[in-house]
This record gives C-alpha cells, sequence and structure tokens, in this order.
C-alpha cells in the first residue's frame, strides 16, 4: 500500500483547490519547478501546507492536484457522503485519485458507486463498514457487497489493492476477482464466521492471476481461500491484525491449515508453491498447550517450503521446550516474534523465557535475523542513546542481561544482527535497538527512535 497523506474530503477543500486563483503577478506565474523537485517537496509536506502552495498561483494549483487528491478518506457523517462523492465528481480531481478509504456504516448507495467507477486511475480500495456507534454491531456481523459496488469494481482496470472490511460475500454471484479484476495485487478480506469451509465461493476461486499478497482471517474460510491463492501468493498473513473476533476456538482451524499447508508442501514437487513471507498474526505462543502444539505442527509443515520469512504476533507468553513437537525451518532466515495485544504490549523476557527461546531458535538453524518487538528486555529509549553515546567498552559492561543472549548468539547460531523494537499502541514513538555482529564475532549496537 502507499503511504500517503490521507485527505479528508470536505467541500471548503475541494471548492477552494478547484477554483484558479486571480490576480496572481506574471512574475510569478511564469516561473516553473521540474516535476520530480515539485514531488519531493510534496512527500515532505502536510496537506494545509501543499494547499497553500497550490493557491499560490494557476500553474501551482494544477501541479499540486494530483498530489493533493491522490489519497481521499469519506467519513463522517453517512447522510453527507452522496454529497462528498458529488463534489469530487464535480471538481474533476476525481482522475487524480489513486487511493480511496470509504469507512461509513452503511455501504456506498447506488449514486456512490456509480461516481467511484468513474475514478478509473484508482490502486487502491478500502472498503470498510464500521461498527454501529450504538455498539449493537458484533464481530460476527457480516454483509454482503451490492450488486452496484461490485459493478463500479469491475471497472477499475488499474485497481492492485482490494480491502474488504466487515464485508462477507458478494450478493452478485458471478462475480469473480479472477475474472473482473485480473490485475489484483493484494487482497485484504476479513473473516467469515458463517460460511463453511465446504462452501464454493467462486470470487475468490481461482485467483486473479496478478496475486502477490494475501491478509485472510483466520477462521473456517481461511484454508479455502490459502488454498484458491496459493498458486500466486508470495506473501501470506493469516489471522486478525486488523479486525479481531474473539469468538474465534483456534484450534477449530489450524488441523485444517496444517492440512492445506502439508498438501501444498507435497504438491509444490510438480507445481511450485512461491510463497516466501508469512505472518501468523494474534497467535497465541504459550497460554495454551494444545494450541501451542498445533502452532508447532503447522510451522512444521514449511519445512520443505520456500518461506525465508516468518513472523508471530499477538501473543502474551512464550513457552517451548524439547518435550514439544520437534521441527527445523532451515529455508527461514528472518524471523519476527511480535509480543503483545492492543491491550497488554508486552511480554516479559525473564529467564524461563529466554531458556525457551533459545531452544526455538535452534529450530531455525540458518536464521540470520531476529526481531523481537514489545519484549521488556529493551530499555527505556533515552538511556539507550546514553549509554550509546558513552559506550567505550563491551557491551556487556552496560547491560549484563544481555550477556546469556549474546553468548548464546555467538556460540549456537548463525545470526548476525537482532533488532529489539519497543511499539506502544498510545505512543508517538517507536524505539529500535539493533545488536549486530562483525565478521569476527564481536557485537556492535545501534539505537533509534522514530
Amino acid at each position: 500500500m502507499a503511504d500517503d497523506n490521507e485527505v479528508t474530503v470536505l467541500a471548503d477543500e475541494v471548492q477552494s483547490l478547484t477554483v484558479s486563483p486571480e490576480g496572481q503577478r506574471a512574475s510569478v506565474t511564469d516561473q516553473r519547478l521540474p516535476d520530480e523537485l515539485l514531488e519531493m517537496i510534496a512527500k515532505e509536506t502536510d496537506f494545509d501546507d501543499l494547499k497553500n502552495l497550490a493557491l499560490a498561483n494557476k500553474w501551482l494549483s494544477e501541479a499540486c492536484k494530483p498530489m493533493l487528491w491522490r489519497s481521499v478518506t469519506v467519513e463522517g457523517d453517512f447522510e453527507k457522503h452522496e454529497d462528498k462523492m458529488v463534489l469530487l465528481v464535480s471538481a474533476g480531481v476525481g482522475r487524480y485519485i489513486r487511493k480511496i478509504d470509504y469507512t461509513q456504516p452503511q455501504p456506498l448507495s447506488k449514486l456512490s458507486a456509480l461516481h467511484l467507477s468513474t475514478f478509473t486511475g484508482l490502486e487502491e480500495v478500502l472498503l470498510n463498514l464500521e461498527a454501529a456507534a450504538d455498539g449493537e454491531e458484533t464481530g460476527r456481523d457480516r454483509h454482503a457487497v451490492p450488486h452496484a459496488l461490485s459493478d463500479a469494481l469491475k471497472r477499475l482496470s488499474k485497481l492492485k489493492y482490494l480491502h474488504l472490511e466487515r464485508y462477507g460475500s458478494f450478493a452478485d454471484t458471478s462475480f469473480s476477482l479472477a475474472h473482473h479484476l485480473p490485475q489484483l495485487d493484494e487482497l485484504l478480506i476479513p473473516t467469515f464466521p458463517y460460511i463453511s469451509a465446504d462452501t464454493d465461493l467462486p470470487f475468490i476461486h481461482p485467483a486473479p492471476l496478478a496475486l502477490r499478497r494475501l491478509e485472510i482471517g483466520f477462521d473456517s474460510f481461511a484454508a479455502q481461500g490459502i488454498a484458491s491463492t496459493a498458486g500466486t501468493v508470495k506473501e501470506l498473513l493469516i489471522g486478525n491484525r486488523i479486525f479481531r473476533d474473539w469468538d474465534v476456538e483456534p484450534l477449530d482451524y489450524l488441523e485444517d491449515l496444517k492440512e492445506v499447508f502439508d498438501s501444498l508442501v507435497e504438491g509444490s514437487k510438480t507445481s511450485p508453491w512461491p510463497l516466501e513471507k508469512l505472518w501468523l498474526a494474534e497467535f497465541q505462543m504459550g497460554s495454551d498447550p494444545e494450541h501451542f502444539e498445533a502452532l508447532l505442527g503447522l510451522l512444521s509443515s514449511l519445512k520443505h517450503s520456500s518461506v525465508w520469512e516468518l513472523k508471530i504476533s499477538g501473543f502474551m507468553s512464550f513457552t517451548y521446550s524439547t518435550s514439544n513437537t520437534a521441527f527445523s525451518l532451515p529455508s527461514i532466515t528472518h524471523l519476527d516474534l511480535q509480543a503483545g495485544t492492543e491491550d497488554i504490549d508486552r511480554c516479559f523476557l525473564d529467564e524461563d523465557t529466554f531458556i525457551s527461546l533459545s531452544a526455538f531458535l535452534l529450530c531455525f538453524p540458518n536464521l540470520q535475523k531476529l526481531t523481537l518487538a514489545n519484549w521488556t528486555f529493551t530499555l527505556d529509549p533515552t538511556e539507550v542513546l546514553r549509554l550509546v553515546r558513552e559506550s567505550k567498552s563491551e557491551l556487556k559492561t552496560y547491560w549484563p542481561l544481555y550477556k546469556p543472549l549474546l553468548g548464546f548468539l555467538r556460540t549456537s547460531t548463525r545470526i548476525t544482527e537482532v533488532w529489539f523494537e519497543q511499539r506502544r499502541y498510545n505512543s508517538p514513538f517507536d524505539s529500535f535497538l539493533k545488536i549486530g555482529r562483525r565478521s569476527n564475532g564481536a557485537f556492535y549496537l545501534q539505537a533509534y527512535i522514530i
């Protein structure tokens, strides 16, 4: 997805940015900036400043439009959403829009869907049915994509990314991603709690030939969705990173996923399984022994796959020992263990957890990069930076807690860098601590705050 400044569509913004400024001096109007330079400036400029720049003269007004309207968010009062869409069309800025985030409590109306279909340059569409304000809607409430909306999607020939949040099906049962959106590169779809894994869902089977990335809910539909897209997808996220359904029982679906993974690995002998990156979101690592065993069984299915990057997130405890399912994943070179949930944002790396982590890392004999996010082992960012500036001796002098980890890395692994990340949900800053390993075996330290 593109990382652009999102623009909330307001009537005065549309009108002010589409009226050519008058009374400008000729000497200013005649000035020109190279398009490349203007684009570089725009990327570092917030929306208000970019809007002021556009009002400077007629040329800048036209030159800034593509950047001002590249990303649009339609949210707020649902009763006025049609007015917002009409303004985009009447102002003639629809051709500049590359990304639209439509977050409303109801699907697009027929009129708004028709307007959406005229934004022919759209590359990213996020359709989110936000939860009702009265709290009556639950995680299992899903809606069908109406005919008018699916008809609009069919006309977006440049669409690369589609995110359907809280939509559970298509009213038009003939709608097919492979047929109508063959150019689709990324697909994010929510959970489908009321649909049996045996149900045929033609909109995703077969998958678009261009599909490279899939984010799918962790439920009964996951196995079918993954199997349907396995021939093209290189990046796969399974779980509820965007929208959590707390009623989901992991054990109900882990075995189904393992069967799919086993069959795909076995079938890769004749038909390659191109998956390279796997992210298991909201998967527990130790709170439920039975769940953890099932998860290890799922990981063991990847032994002969081409997956080289593995990320597991959302756990609050970590327990692994040699008594657990034994497995070895030689293809994994990058491992990311992201602890914490939205409510509990850390995992304690105490002595017992360190022993478990060390045993777990031995299952990845060719691991080169390890990332531990939101573990309390990380020092306060301010303290880290102070110690980095003052450090003139061995790392272990300042971080005695790191000594057993460094010793383990030096003697038992091939890991060349470890990243400790601290991402706080309610903090404007993220901190990063990198421990690197030189060719002579010595370790060095780098710290960042972003």
